[in-house]
């Protein structure tokens, strides 16, 4: 398993000198820190040598966690070890594959479905409306605001969710 932070740094309390200097300038969060040392212990017991942890977002109540690789492991049988995972980080966790923007936002809006993903062209920049059944509004776990924030910051464009 690789993790945004080095070997060592897994394996000991402290942070290196240059993971420190990368926690500093932001590239690094104690979420990132937590999440990979928490995920290399995980991988004594569970096989998830097959998935790195790309990055983490804190979203307040949700921690988003982008993986490349096999989840499948880390959400488990009936999603056990998802739930395992968020009670010993203290808030409900969404782990999103990385890969092509629909499925990502899907892992996001989980069990919800995904109606469409539209792309805004305006004034030279993009932007995306994700479009979820009316029906399927009570299914998404996380409120509007977490919901568009969590898509933002995995598209790194302006989201707007609309329910029809």
């Amino acid at each position: 398993m690789r993790a945004p932070i080095c070997a060592d740094c897994l394996k000991t309390e402290d942070l290196c000198k240059e993971c420190s200097e990368r926690k500093e300038k932001g590239e690094l969060s104690d979420l990132d820190v937590n999440v990979s040392r928490y995920l290399y212990k995980l991988e004594k017991t569970l096989f998830i040598s097959n998935t790195d942890l790309v990055k983490t977002h804190d979203l307040g109540d949700f921690a988003l966690l982008i993986v490349d690789g096999n989840i499948a492991p880390l959400i488990g049988k009936q999603g056990r070890m998802i739930k395992q995972i968020s009670m010993d980080l203290g808030r409900k966790v969404r782990i999103v594959a990385k890969g092509d923007v629909r499925n990502m936002v899907q892992d996001i809006i989980s069990p919800a479905r995904l109606y469409g993903i539209n792309v805004l062209f305006k004034d030279g920049s993009e932007s995306y409306t994700v479009v979820i059944p009316d029906s399927d509004k009570k299914k998404v776990i996380m409120s509007d605001d977490t919901l568009r924030k969590a898509l933002s910051t995995i598209l790194d464009k302006e989201v707007t969710v609309r329910y029809s």
